[in-house]
């Protein structure tokens, strides 16, 4: 077997047995979304600048009780860890 074939077979290998989770990267995005209108918020005086942290958990939160509530009732991207919901829920 010559070096490209097994190379191409190592490369197979690799991408059929990675995961891939596509939540992980909506988490993030939605997360610097929120973290961007909060910002604008606080300069547009619609938020105090000493109480934009309440609203920053606030949001965060949510999003993970999604998160986990997403991923508890997909097949694909089910994991054990109920972490997410732990830390959202305080």
């Amino acid at each position: 077997m010559s070096e490209k074939q097994q190379s191409a077979k190592n490369v197979a290998k690799a991408n059929s047995t990675k995961h891939h989770d596509f939540l992980h990267g909506i988490f993030w995005g939605v997360l610097l979304i929120y973290i961007g209108v909060l910002f604008l918020l606080v300069k547009s005086d619609q938020i105090y600048e000493d109480e934009w942290f309440t609203y920053f958990f606030f949001g965060l939160g949510i999003l993970l009780v999604t998160d986990y509530f997403i991923r508890m009732f997909s097949v694909q991207l089910r994991s054990a860890s109920c972490m997410k919901l732990v830390f959202g829920a305080i």
